[in-house]
């Protein structure tokens, strides 16, 4: 991935998790890509926007964010955003 890449999702998902009401991380291990599919459908439909995103990009951007420290613990392994 290209810096000018990774800068736009930074800004990208800094812009989406400020305007979120809320934030939940997942560990999607052992889902299958049918799963994923379905499960991303019905958070559309709910309006929630699932991201899988890369651990250092959601760090930098709730870096940016600020207050948000406190969930990087979270930030292990496969992890995708449900923003709200």
């Amino acid at each position: 991935m290209k810096r000018s890449d990774k800068e736009r999702n930074v800004e990208e998902v800094k812009g989406k998790a400020s305007r979120a009401s809320a934030l939940y991380f997942t560990d999607f291990t052992g889902i299958t890509v049918k799963e994923a599919n379905e499960l991303r459908s019905e958070f559309r439909k709910a309006g929630v926007d699932y991201r899988v995103v890369k651990n250092t990009i959601a760090r930098k951007a709730l870096t940016d964010i600020g207050g948000l420290e406190p969930v990087f613990e979270a930030l292990q392994g496969p992890t995708a955003i449900a923003l709200g």
